[in-house]
């Protein structure tokens, strides 16, 4: 049902959003206000009436990360399972378009049926369609996930695997759909998250009657509710396993528990299709990341006895504390920032450590730029390797390797496991930035890292580590997107690790002391580095020799191992020759800020695709698994251009009054890069 349901699902709850409303007034940004669609909100007023609560500032609207009180969340994530207003928890696997919140006294207006897409950024905007025409609903990027708001007390969050709908709890009566499985059995609100109290034929009925007619479009195989899964033999198994991946989330005991029983369902069918070890594997990441986005919906929410009208935080995904809501140093609070036993004043900047930050009222915030003085190197699965110095090779060995390291044993090393039978992929990446600072990200992890082996949650503030006891480290920890953790030392090494692929930066003075994968250029004495991204001209064979002697004994077993190899395509000329040119069209549209990636990257980049599209081939890995491949492939190429964009050339002296990447700086900034 979810590959048709990601695209019906937007216009249905868009149409619910906009129907019957008027336009704006002709004011510059189009704000909606909490008391007029035709007037304007200036100052630091905040728009509350459709949940997601937006604060003006100058004349934009910012994010403040907050929720309403005064609404109610459902939510849907795949295969797919839904959690209620109401707080149950239930499944149903319909194929077609379906009711998921709507007024039905005012259905009948899709949005997007104009056919007009409009990019979504981090910037919070007013949505249009063709012809530049105006409407009143707001968008913008938070995360992986695209979040908007209207004028009907509704907002949608939806981050292709899972969704949120908020709804002011005064107009829940007037709507109908999937969203309301307690109501519609005739329960009362339960606490979070408890099953409903239904059999699953009676739930499947019911899920048909919220069909949508008139609205399908293309061919489908079958119409019929699938039966219900059954793993007899399996289940105590798939059970602890999806216990072991939740085990290490702040979720509430109700949360654990309803997504492990989603789980269950999923590890179920993927066992009973044949679905494979890689496959299983990335939607365990995603369950994960799903559970995150919940955890995250709830902790923002405004408890229920909390002032609507207080200052809420501006940045989002922070945790709360006893006292979330407020924004604002008090008069006096220190504005200076520390690091590594060092004092910087507000507006200094810090970059030896490549990711460049700013003190900001006394935190740490980062800019989005990187230091022209360091120079980076990627490591993309199946692993896929960009050294120091742009040289591109594969490398398909497993255990743990020296990434770049010295002598001391100060810097980056990496473990990989076999995901087919003839490539490895990342698995955990250790940072060791001093003999008492060792740093472990692991793939299944997207906000947390293992300091000195305790669990420590990652957000998007910037913050010192800790590890057990509340011991502070000179490391620094933040999200960048959705799914990536940065981190900086002390040593002039930076990471980021994004699961499917990571990046190393080091300063080019320190390059001479590491050893690692990310160093092939002084290994094989090429002479002068290229000038841009080019395949090593050394043989595989040297390059895995090679690759075994940066080798390192375990730290722990390795998921499974196989032996290098030379992983010569198995895929006949034609075929190759399709697929490279598939990847090229693929690949040729990523973009970052509307940068797309210049001719060297994206022919390295189309060759590894090509080798990953062959190896799924080969291994007969289904469509659907294919194409979220294709999916991460690129998003992998949007964060290498971002990259580049944000490195100012070696030439250029780095700019260290440029601004921080909020609203329009970014967009101002890289112009002014990329012109240079």
């Amino acid at each position: 049902m979810w590959p048709k349901v990601i695209i019906l699902l937007p216009l249905l709850l868009a149409s619910g959003v906009t129907a019957q409303s008027t336009t704006l007034g002709t004011t510059t940004e189009q704000l909606p206000t909490t008391s007029s669609s035709q007037s304007t909100t200036l100052g630091r007023d905040k728009l509350e009436d459709s949940c997601l609560i937006l604060e003006c500032v100058g004349d934009t609207w910012q994010p403040t990360g907050s929720i309403s009180n005064n609404c109610s969340m459902c939510s849907l994530r795949n295969d797919p399972h839904f959690t209620g207003f109401y707080g149950y928890t239930y499944d149903f696997h319909g194929f077609l378009e379906y009711y998921i919140a709507m007024d039905i006294d005012a259905y009948g207006q899709f949005f997007f049926l104009n056919g007009e897409s409009f990019a979504v950024n981090n910037v919070v905007q007013n949505v249009q369609s063709a012809g530049g025409v105006v409407h009143p609903v707001l968008a913008w990027k938070q995360g992986g996930c695209i979040r908007v708001v209207g004028t009907r007390r509704i907002a949608v969050s939806f981050c292709i695997h899972d969704m949120y709908i908020w709804a002011e709890n005064a107009i829940l009566g007037d709507l109908a759909g999937l969203c309301f499985g307690g109501r519609d059995f005739g329960f009362r609100p339960a606490g979070r998250f408890q099953r409903l109290p239904a059999s699953q034929w009676d739930i499947d009925e019911w899920g048909q009657s919220l069909q949508v007619s008139g609205n399908n479009t293309g061919p489908l195989e079958t119409t019929t509710v699938p039966p219900i899964l059954e793993c007899v033999t399996e289940d105590e198994q798939i059970y602890f396993e999806c216990q072991g991946l939740f085990g290490e989330t702040s979720a509430s005991d109700g949360l654990h528990e309803a997504a492990v029983d989603f789980c269950k369902v999923d590890l179920c069918a993927m066992t009973l299709s044949g679905a494979n070890q890689v496959e299983i594997d990335a939607w365990k990441t995603k369950m994960v990341v799903m559970l995150d986005n919940t955890i995250e919906v709830i902790n923002n929410t405004l408890p229920p006895d909390h002032p609507q009208t207080t200052e809420a935080p501006t940045t989002i995904g922070y945790p709360p504390t006893e006292d979330p809501i407020i924004e604002y140093p008090a008069t006096g609070a220190p504005t200076n920032c520390t690091f590594d036993g060092k004092m910087y004043s507000n507006g200094e900047k810090i970059g030896i450590s490549c990711l460049v930050l700013e003190c900001v009222g006394g935190t740490w915030e980062p800019t989005g730029s990187i230091n022209n003085t360091c120079s980076m190197c990627s490591i993309r699965n199946d692993p896929h390797f960009i050294d120091f110095f742009a040289w591109a090779f594969d490398f398909h060995g497993t255990g743990s390797y020296k990434i770049a390291r010295n002598v001391n044993e100060i810097g980056v090393t990496g473990e990989f496991y076999q995901c087919f039978p003839f490539i490895s992929c990342l698995d955990t990446i250790t940072y060791r930035d001093n003999p008492g600072t060792v740093i472990t990200f692991d793939r299944n992890h997207v906000n947390k890292i293992s300091v000195n082996g305790f669990l420590f949650d990652v957000t998007d503030v910037v913050q010192n580590v800790q590890s057990a006891g509340g011991v502070v480290h000179p490391v620094l920890a933040w999200k960048h997107g959705y799914n990536c953790i940065r981190i900086i030392g002390t040593q002039g090494i930076a990471v980021a690790f994004c699961g499917w692929e990571m990046y190393v930066w080091a300063q080019d003075a320190i390059l001479g002391d590491l050893e690692g994968l990310c160093l092939a250029d002084p290994k094989f004495e090429l002479g002068d580095a290229p000038r841009d991204f080019t395949f090593l001209p050394v043989s595989q064979e040297d390059i895995d020799a090679w690759g075994n002697q940066v080798q390192e004994p375990l730290t722990r077993p390795v998921k499974r191992s196989a032996p290098v190899t030379d992983v010569s395509s198995t895929c006949d000329d034609a075929l190759e020759e399709e697929l490279l040119q598939e990847c090229l069209d693929l690949l040729g549209g990523a973009s970052y800020e509307g940068h797309n990636p210049r001719s060297a990257l994206l022919t390295v980049a189309a060759q590894f695709c090509k080798v990953d599209l062959c190896a799924l081939t080969q291994d007969n890995a289904t469509q659907q698994a294919i194409d979220e491949w294709k999916d991460i492939m690129v998003d992998m190429m949007e964060n290498t251009v971002e990259i580049i964009v944000r490195t100012p050339p070696k030439e250029e002296p780095q700019d260290h009054e440029e601004e921080s990447h909020k609203g329009f700086d970014i967009k101002i900034q890289v112009i002014q890069e990329v012109n240079v």
